[in-house]
Formats: structure tokens, sequence, C-alpha cells
């Protein structure tokens, strides 16, 4: 598995991570950036350490290397070690799975707590729109299909924003 696109992940004073598509040997490329000062940092994750930079981004400590280890418990949750290479591949489609409705769910949830924001902005997008074109209409004593089809549009935008 591997990021196609370019993301950027940034804090409040601007510093941030810039994750940039996989490179041939290198599944992921980092570089951490600070405004404050222009500095950057660049590093690769390859599968190797992959893991336990996931785990501490996370916020959580790599275990021991206790070779007896078998059980990792996380508050309620428990795994136990794979025990052959198909295993470990199917833990590692689990929790990328897992991850992926996490971030779902916080997705969903910041765009429910924005929705009513986005209605509100929707809406006066649209009177703005209807009343330029009650503007124009009253100008050019005509309401033509030009005119019509720029409502439609508003129309459009107005139930997509609602829809989202």
């Amino acid at each position: 598995m591997t990021l196609t696109k370019t993301h950027t992940y940034a804090d409040q004073d601007g510093d941030g991570i810039l994750v940039l598509p996989a490179f041939p040997s290198f599944p992921i490329a980092l570089r951490v950036t600070d405004e404050d000062d222009g500095e950057t940092a660049a590093a690769y994750v390859d599968s190797s350490f992959a893991a336990p930079l996931a785990l501490n981004i996370l916020g959580h400590d790599r275990p021991n290397d206790d070779p007896l280890a078998t059980r990792f418990a996380v508050e309620a949750e428990v795994a136990h070690i794979a025990s052959s290479q198909h295993d470990r591949d199917c833990q590692l489609y689990r929790a990328a799975a897992l991850l992926m409705a996490v971030d779902g769910y916080d997705r969903r949830s910041k765009r429910l707590a924005t929705a009513e924001q986005r209605r509100e902005r929707a809406a006066v997008s649209l009177s703005n729109d209807v009343a330029k074109l009650n503007a124009l209409a009253i100008t050019s004593k005509t309401f033509g299909s030009d005119e019509i089809g720029k409502l439609r549009e508003a129309l459009g935008r107005y139930d997509a924003a609602l829809a989202n």
C-alpha cells in the first residue's frame, strides 16, 4: 500500500508534515517543515519502521523487544502476534481498514459540525445570485434562457451545499 497523492498536515503556526507520493524504493516520503526557521527535514519510511512510526504518531510506544511477547493490548483491545506472513498481512490490512474507518468518522464529524455554517453560506450565496439575476431582469426587462440557466446553476450549488 502506498500513497498516490501529496498530503500536507499543518498546525496553527504553519509548521507541518508534507507526505509525498511513494518512491519505488520507499513506501512513504515525509518532509517536516518549520515555518519560523524555514527549515525542512526529509525522511523516507520503509516497511521496516513504518509500524513503529505509526504507533509513535498515535501516541503509543513500540512494545519492548521481548521474544516471548505474543499479546498486545491498548485500552480494552487485544491483539496477538501473527503466526505467519499471511496472518501478519491480514492484521495489517485490518489495521489499515480500521484507521480508514476512524478517519472517515472524524471527517464526517467535522462535516456535520460545520453543516449549519455551510447551509447559511449557501443560502446567502443563493440569495445574492437571485438578487443579481433579478436586478439584471429588471434592467433588461427580460428573463431569458441565460438567466434561467444561471438560476439553475445557483440552485444546483445550493442543493450541493445542503447535500454535503
